[in-house]
């Protein structure tokens, strides 16, 4: 139900299916088809039922998921080729920086960019995390061919209505992006969920943003501990966390300079996210993080 709400019927042309160009599609991983077969060893060790197991086929196609990039970025490659064998060391390593902050806020804006596509067709994912989100590179320099795209449906739930105004309806900007107009007021739980998505999101963000933009050898914190961190702990207060992560710059300061950029719009982004009051399409439209600047990275 979630797949044909999402991306319509099963494709009766499988191999067209499977060919086809994955950057034009849905930035969800669709479902080439299923079939019934008996159930994997793994399967079998958890319930040893026999019978045949239910099995879904998608088209990944280079597609990982991104608990793979957080365990093996590596620090920004400094610029190659014979442009840079000119550049002066500090600029070489701003360029580097400058180009990983890139690849950071692309992700970030195909994230929200997907989850905003689930929300407007009244789906909520209800499992988001590093292994949910898929990317075909993490690469600094191929950032412009990009794609996120989310996986594993099996939480999500699907209502009648959409979550999130549609791209261009006015009702977003007058109402904040809230969507209060679009919820029923006695349906609680499609609002609870999009906030709960909205919240997962901006802890996956931090943890890339963390990874992403942290020094050599610096310490990151898991999805859990900035759960409770954030949550428990500083109760959503961004400016309490800030100051914790100032405490620490052996670990956190690459992370505190990415978010710091362009007058704090990193901060700003968590802060709405971790609130999840705004709408995912609303945050892109509106938030400065994804405004077009000109570079600030300075390398002293």
């Amino acid at each position: 139900m979630v797949q044909q709400r999402l991306c319509g019927d099963l494709r009766q042309e499988k191999w067209q299916a499977a060919v086809a160009d994955r950057s034009k599609g849905h930035p969800i991983m669709p479902i080439l088809g299923y079939l019934e077969a008996p159930p994997s060893d793994e399967a079998l060790a958890i319930n040893p039922d026999p019978s045949d197991t239910l099995w879904l086929v998608y088209k990944f196609e280079g597609m990982r998921p991104m608990s793979l990039m957080l365990q093996s970025m590596e620090l920004p490659e400094e610029p190659t080729g014979i442009g840079a064998m000119f550049m002066r060391r500090e600029d070489a390593i701003a360029a580097a920086l400058q180009a990983r902050y890139n690849l950071l806020a692309a992700i970030a804006r195909g994230l929200l960019q997907a989850l905003s596509f689930c929300h407007q067709r009244g789906v909520a994912h209800c499992g988001l995390g590093c292994g949910s989100v898929v990317l075909n590179t993490w690469s600094d320099k191929e950032v412009d061919q990009l794609l996120v795209k989310l996986d594993n449906f099996g939480l999500a739930r699907v209502y009648k209505h959409p979550l999130e105004p549609p791209l261009g309806d006015s009702s977003s900007s007058s109402s904040g992006g809230s969507s209060t107009a679009l919820l029923n007021s006695d349906d609680t739980d499609a609002g609870i969920q999009r906030q709960q998505d909205l919240q997962a999101a901006a802890l996956l963000l931090t943890e890339v943003f963390m990874v992403g933009a942290g020094a050599s050898g610096a310490e990151v914190m898991d999805l859990a501990a900035l759960k409770r961190l954030l949550f428990d702990v500083f109760h959503e207060d961004i400016g309490l966390f800030k100051e914790y992560c100032l405490q620490d710059e052996d670990n956190y300061s690459g992370f505190v300079g990415f978010m710091d950029m362009h007058r704090g719009a990193g901060w700003e982004l968590l802060d709405k996210l971790l609130k999840g009051e705004t709408a995912a399409g609303e945050l892109l439209r509106t938030c400065r993080f994804f405004s077009p600047v000109s570079s600030d990275v300075v390398v002293e």
